[in-house]
């Protein structure tokens, strides 16, 4: 029994996987704040954007 829980205290797999998903929500709550912060400019440049796609259409 020492030897499974010794193993088990030792493996770093899931570790890894709790901090891929730590960096995931940090990155999302950066998206996600900055389209907060900036709603009108991104308004306007994604209006920009589909102006220009339809404009060549």
């Amino acid at each position: 029994m020492d030897r499974v829980i010794a193993r088990f205290w030792q493996d770093e797999q899931g570790a890894t996987a709790v901090e891929y998903g730590l960096m995931a929500a940090i990155i999302g709550l950066g998206i996600i704040s900055s389209i907060e912060m900036f709603p009108e400019t991104l308004n306007g440049m994604l209006g920009s954007v589909v102006e220009a796609f339809g404009e060549e259409g």
